[in-house]
């Protein structure tokens, strides 16, 4: 809330809420940041690190679609939010994987 008021002013308590939803997208996102492009990318494997991507922006855009005639900015910030939280559960899928096939040998 002081973020707000010290940026928008009185005016934009509507904001709150938003921000509130979409500030977990920090801590997805630098996860997100730390699993792909420092984990899949530097690891060579960029065609799953791609496919990771393609897949969380369609959830995003259909999850999208629905939140927003739902709850509107609303929703559309939970579905922004819940996009991250999807990319991350990829990322450690795709490192679970990587993780058995290393260990196989």
């Amino acid at each position: 809330p002081i973020i707000v008021h010290i940026m928008m002013g009185e005016e934009n308590k509507n904001v709150i809420l938003l921000m509130q939803i979409m500030s977990f997208v920090i801590f997805f996102g630098g996860l997100n940041h730390y699993f792909g492009v420092l984990g899949l990318l530097a690891m060579n494997y960029k065609k799953e690190f791609t496919k990771n991507i393609i897949a969380a922006g369609t959830f995003n855009v259909i999850l999208c679609f629905i939140m927003v005639k739902l709850s509107s900015a609303v929703g559309a910030a939970f579905s922004f939010t819940m996009s991250e939280v999807f990319l991350l559960f990829l990322m450690l899928l795709q490192f679970n994987k990587i993780k058995r096939i290393t260990n196989k040998y």
